[in-house]
């Protein structure tokens, strides 16, 4: 037996109905989210490793106990040839864990922006808000200069939400041909533009 399965076996078996088997043990358990620790200064509850930047609670369903463990730890189940189930009662996947992640940036990236907006109400918002979520974030480079403004007064770890969740969107000739005049005619615009760009798409177009 491999020490994560040791440690996880003990933990889970120690908060579970089922105290023999350990995919039967896991079986009661639900994985219910992910949260961004911005501190990266919390300690995985299954195998106790520290630090660990991003949390993934795991909710159990007959005991009523929820924990949270890191990256690798999710990860391990599935390597394990361990299932772990989704409040869908689907098998947690990589897919699973990219998903909501992008959805718990995404809604705190909403957060942020509502509250800038209650907080800046001469600034519409709206914007902003309807943008991000009817284009999930991929943008012109017109509709991602309604983001500068939040953006600016943002601290660190918001900043990086923005960046985590906006992307510039350049299939429309129009987008192209106005980051062109906007690289030639105003910096500022251009500078701001650039943060969202991938790096195959500034290798193309910077």
């Amino acid at each position: 037996m491999n020490l994560w399965i040791e440690k996880a076996t003990s933990v889970i078996f120690e908060h579970s109905l089922e105290k023999q088997d350990f995919q039967r043990a896991l079986d009661e358990w639900r994985f219910v989210g992910m949260e961004d620790n911005f501190e990266a200064n919390e300690t995985c509850q299954l195998c106790d490793h520290y630090p660990i930047k991003y949390k993934y609670y795991i909710h159990n369903s007959l005991s009523g106990y929820e924990m949270f463990v890191g990256s690798e730890c999710i990860n391990k189940f599935s390597e394990n040839d361990l299932s772990l189930l989704d409040q869908n009662n689907t098998v947690v996947s990589r897919n699973t864990l990219s998903d909501s992640m992008k959805k718990t940036f995404k809604n705190s990236l909403l957060k942020y922006l509502e509250n800038f907006g209650t907080a800046n109400p001469e600034f519409d918002i709206s914007i902003p808000v309807n943008l991000l979520q009817q284009y999930d974030g991929i943008l012109s480079t017109r509709q991602v200069m309604f983001f500068k403004k939040p953006y600016d007064v943002a601290n660190t770890e918001e900043k990086e939400l923005f960046h985590k969740c906006l992307k510039v969107n350049f299939r429309k000739s129009k987008s192209k041909s106005d980051f062109s005049v906007v690289k030639k005619e105003e910096l500022w615009r251009f500078n701001f533009i650039k943060k969202f760009l991938s790096t195959d798409q500034k290798k193309r177009y910077m």
